[in-house]
C-alpha cells in the first residue's frame, strides 16, 4: 500500500481546464517495500488532466516492474476543505492511459472523513486524485456587496463578493476598468479584494467581479464607482508628427510620457483603430513606427493613450492628414491578391448592425459593390474610406479592412437596381449592389431563415424549390404571395457550387404588392 497526503486550505487550480498546478506535497511514504511511489515534477507530468481539479501527479513503479499481488493505492487531500469541488463525494483516481494519451478514471473508495481514495493497483504508472464532477453547463452567479453601486471611494476600501453556484466557485478575480485588481482562490474570508487608494487617480471606474467554476463556466458583476484621490494621473504628449502634418508610407511618431510610479503602456490609435504600441525610452519618451498604407485615407485623430498598471490612463491628440492613393471601388474590386487597395467616399448600403461583421459598399453610380469584413459600427448611409485586402470568399469578392474611416453619415443611397425576371449569375457586376427583385414566395422552409422567390428567372440553388434564396422575414403565411424584395445581391455555397443570394437588411425589404 502506498500513502500519499497533502494539507492545504482549500482547494485551488489556475488557469483553464488542461493548465491546473498541483498543491503543495506534505508527505509522501510507502508501506510497502516493494511497490514505489515517486511525485512527478511539472515537466515530467502528462499534459492532459482529467476533468475539473488536476492534484499531484505521481509513478507508481516496482523495482521488478510486476505489480504485488493485493497491491493499493491510498491518495488523499488530509485536511483539506473540499467544499469548493462539492465534497469527497466528486473525488476519484485517475491513471494516465499512455496509448491513449489521456487521464482514464480508475474508481477507488471513498473515506470521506479524510478525504482519501483507495483503488486498487492493476497498473504500474501514473495516477493522480482529482474531480470527478457532473456535467456543468451553469455559470456562477455573483453579486458585489461592497462597495455600493456608484458609491463615492476616499479610503482604502475592501471589495466583498458573494457568489451561488452549483458545485462551487473556486476563483473570483476582481477587475478595475479590465485591469486585474486581484484573484482570491479562499472563500474562508469570503472573496475580497483591496483598492488602495493610493494606487487610483481620480475618476469614474468600472469595478467587476468574475467568478469561474471548476468547469470553468463564469459569471460577471460590474458596478460603477467614483474615486476620489490625490494620486495624479499619467501624462502624455505626442511631439511628432506636427498637428495637421500629411502622413504616407511609413512614419514615425514620437512623443513623451510619465507617471508617478510606472508607465505600463502608451498605445496608438487613428481614430477608433489601434495601430501601434510607443516604446519607452526610459527617459518619459516613447516612439512608435507605423505603416499608413494599411490605414484608410482622409483627415484621421491620431491619440496617443497612456496606462499605468494600476489602470490609470490620460491621452493626448492630433488632426493629421492620410493619404495613399486610392483607385476605384471597380478596379479594387477587380484586383484581387494579397496587397492593401484604398477606396474613397464610397457609401454604405447595409450597415454592420444588419449584417453581423461585415458591411456592403456601393459607388454612386452603381458600377460596383463589395462586401467588407469589419466589426466596427458601421452605419447604412455613411460614406466611408476603406483600407484592405479583396480576396474572394465563399464565391463573393470581399474586402477584409484594415481601417475605416467614416467621412459622413445620413448620406442618400445610390438608387436601387431593378433586377426583376434577370437572371442573376455568380460573378456578374451586380454582386454586391442594392437590388430590388419582385416575384411569388414560392417556399419558406421553416427554421432556415430564407425563402424562395421566383421573380420569373428560373433560377434554382439545386434544391427542390424554384427561386431565388432570400434572407430575410417573410410576411405571414408567405407561400403564394407577391412581393418586392429589396437587398444586397450575394453569393452563397452550396455544396462547391457557388450561388446567387439576395441578403435583405430589416423586414421592410420585404413588402407584399399588387401582381401587376
Amino acid at each position: 500500500r502506498a500513502v500519499c497526503g497533502r494539507t492545504a486550505r482549500t482547494v485551488r487550480r489556475e488557469g483553464r481546464p488542461g493548465n491546473r498546478p498541483s498543491l503543495p506535497l506534505s508527505s509522501l511514504q510507502s508501506t510497502s517495500p516493494e511497490l514505489r511511489l515517486r511525485y512527478l515534477g511539472g515537466d515530467e507530468k502528462p499534459l492532459a488532466p482529467p476533468a475539473g481539479y488536476i492534484g499531484h501527479a505521481f509513478d507508481v513503479t516496482t523495482d521488478t516492474g510486476d505489480i504485488p499481488p493485493g497491491a493499493m493505492l491510498d491518495l488523499s487531500y488530509d485536511g483539506e476543505d473540499t467544499s469548493a469541488i462539492g465534497g469527497t463525494q466528486y473525488l476519484a483516481v485517475y491513471r494516465y492511459d499512455t496509448t491513449a494519451s489521456t487521464w482514464v478514471k480508475v474508481g477507488g473508495t471513498v473515506k470521506p472523513e479524510e478525504a482519501t481514495i483507495e483503488t486498487p493497483i492493476t497498473e504500474l504508472g501514473y495516477y493522480t486524485i482529482s474531480a470527478d464532477l457532473p456535467a456543468d453547463t451553469t455559470a456562477p452567479q455573483v453579486f458585489i456587496d461592497n462597495p455600493a453601486y456608484g458609491s463615492t471611494i476616499n479610503l482604502d476600501t475592501t471589495v466583498r463578493a458573494t457568489v451561488n453556484d452549483d458545485l462551487g466557485a473556486w476563483r473570483v478575480s476582481f477587475y478595475m476598468n479590465g485591469h486585474l485588481l486581484h484573484e482570491d482562490a479562499d472563500s474562508l474570508d469570503f472573496w475580497t479584494a483591496n483598492i488602495p487608494i493610493i494606487d487610483y487617480c481620480t475618476g469614474d471606474w468600472t469595478l467587476s467581479a468574475v467568478a469561474e467554476d471548476l468547469a470553468g463556466n463564469t459569471g460577471t458583476a460590474e458596478i460603477p464607482i467614483h474615486i476620489n484621490s490625490a494620486t495624479p494621473p499619467p501624462t502624455v504628449s505626442i511631439t511628432s508628427p506636427a498637428d495637421g502634418a500629411d502622413l504616407t508610407g511609413s512614419a514615425t511618431v514620437t512623443g513623451t510620457c510619465w507617471d508617478n510610479v510606472s508607465v505600463a503602456s502608451v498605445a496608438l490609435y487613428t481614430d477608433n483603430t489601434l495601430i501601434g504600441y510607443g516604446e519607452l525610452d526610459g527617459s518619459g519618451g516613447w516612439s512608435c513606427q507605423i505603416d499608413t498604407t494599411y490605414l484608410a485615407n482622409g483627415t484621421r485623430t491620431l491619440k496617443a493613450v497612456v496606462e499605468d498598471y494600476p489602470g490609470n490612463s490620460a491621452s493626448a491628440s492630433i488632426s493629421v492628414n492620410v493619404d495613399n492613393g486610392s483607385v476605384s471601388l471597380g478596379s479594387a474590386k477587380s484586383s484581387g491578391g494579397s496587397s492593401t487597395a484604398r477606396v474613397n467616399g464610397i457609401t454604405v448600403t447595409a450597415g454592420t448592425p444588419e449584417m453581423g461583421g461585415a458591411f456592403y459598399i456601393e459607388s454612386d453610380d452603381r458600377s460596383a459593390g463589395i462586401r467588407v469584413i469589419s466589426s466596427l459600427p458601421i452605419q447604412e448611409g455613411d460614406r466611408v474610406n476603406v483600407a484592405g485586402v479583396i480576396q474572394t470568399v465563399n464565391g463573393e469578392p470581399q474586402m477584409t479592412a484594415s481601417d475605416v474611416a467614416i467621412v459622413s453619415s445620413g448620406n442618400t443611397l445610390p438608387l436601387t437596381l431593378g433586377s426583376s425576371q434577370q437572371a442573376f449569375r455568380v460573378g456578374l457586376a451586380n454582386t454586391g449592389l442594392l437590388v430590388k427583385l419582385w416575384g411569388r414566395i414560392k417556399a419558406a422552409p421553416e427554421g432556415t431563415g430564407y425563402f424562395y422567390l421566383d421573380d420569373g428567372s428560373g433560377l434554382s440553388d439545386g434544391s427542390q424549390y424554384t427561386g431565388i434564396r432570400v434572407y430575410g422575414q417573410p410576411p405571414e403565411n408567405p407561400v403564394g404571395r407577391y412581393v418586392t424584395v429589396t437587398g444586397i445581391s450575394s453569393v452563397e455555397m452550396v455544396g462547391s457550387v457557388p450561388i446567387p443570394v439576395i441578403r435583405t437588411r430589416r423586414s421592410a425589404d420585404v413588402s407584399e404588392v399588387p401582381e401587376p
